[in-house]
């Protein structure tokens, strides 16, 4: 799978204990996988910003951010990289 332009794909991965970041809903965000990413943001020539997560990397997101998709029967979450708070 090729994802588009700054987009991550993610597994969400359930935890029992998590970091809580203050002045955030703890329930607005996730930890995850990362399973394919594009290759970056154009933003006006020549001005590119290429995707800074890697493939396996393991992030905090935001599920309001992001969109639930069902890919070969598996739930995963489609996200802009700008909604990704942090790399583990």
């Amino acid at each position: 799978m090729r994802m588009l332009f700054d987009t991550v794909l993610l597994e969400e991965i359930k935890e029992e204990s998590a970091v809580v970041i203050a002045g955030e809903d703890k329930k607005d965000t996730a930890i995850g996988k990362v399973l394919a990413i594009g290759e970056g943001q154009a933003y006006g020539l020549p001005a590119f910003r290429p995707t800074t997560v890697k493939v396996g990397d393991i992030v905090r997101f935001l599920k309001s951010g992001a969109s639930k998709v069902k890919e070969d029967g598996k739930e995963l979450w489609c996200s802009r990289e700008r909604d990704l708070l942090y790399v583990r």
